[in-house]
């Protein structure tokens, strides 16, 4: 009971007359700052390898399309066999997302690069009338580059994360 209205006493004082005696509650300045930000580089790991599996799904289709195997009458068998290539090195790109940190992130952001490299050269062709120009290829194109895109903004800005997460985790 002691304990209790000494408590109650010296709440509210600092200096010396409160040397070593809690008062039953920790302030904002005597909590030590979390460090551990590995939920959050998991969970922008795992977005970046979200959109990879988007842009993965993406190019089947295209690649699918232009081998005549989803819908007849857009086949182009030169299209197809560059988005099969893009896809295969966007599968890789996924795959090395379970490296370390530095080379995971690399590894997507070259792989997303690639893929929109290809994407603005297949665009590229569209405008100068070479290989498939139809509504359906623009827009699938447009929307891929859209995804392409946010996946390497979220890849690049996801640096930061990754790298403190990483840090984390070695300390």
């Amino acid at each position: 009971m002691k304990a209790v209205f000494t408590s109650l006493a010296l709440r509210g004082q600092t200096g010396a007359g409160r040397r070593n005696r809690p008062t039953g509650r920790v302030s904002a300045t005597d909590e030590k700052p979390s460090h551990d930000r590995s939920a959050v580089g998991l969970h922008t790991v795992w977005t970046v390898r979200g959109f990879l599996l988007v842009q993965i799904a993406m190019f089947l289709v295209l690649a699918t399309i232009h081998f005549g195997l989803l819908i007849d009458g857009y086949r182009h068998a030169a299209a197809g066999t560059t988005e099969l290539v893009i896809t295969v090195l966007l599968v890789l790109g996924l795959l090395l997302t379970w490296m370390l940190p530095p080379w995971s992130r690399r590894a997507a952001t070259a792989a997303q690069s690639f893929a929109t490299l290809g994407v603005l050269v297949g665009l590229f062709t569209f405008a100068l009338g070479i290989g498939p120009r139809t509504i359906l290829d623009l827009t699938l194109n447009g929307i891929l580059l859209l995804i392409l895109i946010a996946g390497l903004a979220l890849t690049r800005t996801s640096a930061r994360h990754e790298q403190t997460a990483w840090m984390a985790a070695l300390s």
